[in-house]
């Protein structure tokens, strides 16, 4: 028989930290991920340049960098920015980026080997037409290699963005030409997916198309980008704003999604499990939708960053911006 529990802990002696850069320039948005040999891929965007471009660097598990501080953008014409990278077991390391053109910011996609160099060059993946932008590039991989990308377009000409999504693979080749996912969306934030190993897609934003307030939205999408289930709003609190969710699919493909919410007076954070057949898990909680964080604590949440960790359960941490410790919300099977 297996049991769940949520669990709040405090991890406290942080440190020695390790600069990564040291340019005297703003460095920022940053992204890691890790092989199962503790190979540590690091992205950000750094402006010592002039411009904003993406930079790359690899770390051993002690820290000691393995490639230093790798300009990975750079015509010196257009900013580049805002990386977001998936790992493939493979070691190759893909990302999506922000590039700032004539007409604004459209989503580039690119592959690494783990030396830095380049499998797959920059290319775009988005032309939004005219005047209007492509922001918000997000992707995430499939079993096949497959790149699922979601991303934030204004290409309708309406007031609002609307989410679109694409799917190529490993070479760039288009599986799935821009598919509009939303339609009527209000303010919606960035879009964050997560495949299951049918390769269909979990998505979620926050949206205030209610009108009263912000949001959490969800949708299950096929590869084609066909909607297995309609835009809905998960939150549901109406009166106080749900926003920044965060998906992962587990090994038996079940959704977890997390979320800051206001419901309570102060930010606090929200969790739920959704199984493969689209119902709510219920947690050991007294509520459906567990907080996480204690009403003295909430002030300062601002982002949730969520993980799976295989087989041994999930793992959501995220740190406060007052509040000097980090905690983690675990499953335990």
């Amino acid at each position: 028989m297996m049991t769940a529990a949520l669990v709040l802990v405090q991890t406290m002696g942080w440190g020695p930290d390790v600069p990564v850069t040291n340019t005297g320039q703003l460095s920022f948005i940053a992204q890691v991920a890790v092989t199962e040999v503790d190979k540590v891929y690091l992205m950000w965007t750094d402006g010592r340049t002039g411009l904003a471009e993406v930079f790359f660097a690899r770390l051993d598990e002690f820290g000691n960098e393995v490639v230093s501080d790798l300009l990975l953008t750079g015509d010196n014409v257009w900013d580049d920015h805002s990386p977001r990278c998936v790992l493939h077991r493979s070691g190759e390391l893909h990302f999506v980026f922000c590039r700032n053109g004539a007409t604004g910011c459209e989503v580039a996609y690119a592959r690494l080997r783990p030396d830095g160099t380049y499998v797959v060059s920059p290319a775009l993946q988005t032309l939004s037409l005219g005047p209007w932008e492509a922001r918000h590039g997000q992707m995430t991989l499939d079993a096949n290699g497959d790149v699922h990308i979601v991303w934030l377009d204004g290409r309708d000409g309406l007031q609002d963005d609307e989410v679109y999504y694409r799917r190529i693979d490993s070479a760039t080749n288009v599986l799935t030409s821009d598919k509009r996912i939303t339609f009527g969306a209000k303010g919606p934030g960035v879009p964050r997916p997560t495949v299951q190993s049918d390769q269909t897609l979990h998505l979620v934003w926050q949206d205030v198309r209610n009108g009263t307030s912000l949001e959490g939205y969800y949708t299950h999408l096929t590869n084609s980008g066909t909607k297995m289930s309609p835009s809905s709003a998960f939150s549901c609190s109406n009166t106080a704003a749900s926003d920044a969710p965060q998906p992962a699919i587990d090994s038996r493909d079940n959704l977890h999604v997390v979320w800051r919410d206001l419901r309570d007076g102060v930010y606090q954070i929200y969790y739920e499990k959704i199984d493969p057949a689209g119902n709510t898990v219920p947690v050991r909680s007294p509520h459906a939708r567990r907080v996480l964080t204690a009403p003295d604590e909430g002030t300062y949440q601002r982002e949730v960053k969520f993980c799976i960790a295989q087989p041994q359960g999930v793992s959501s941490w995220m740190r406060d911006a007052g509040v000097e410790s980090m905690r983690a919300m675990t499953s335990v099977k």
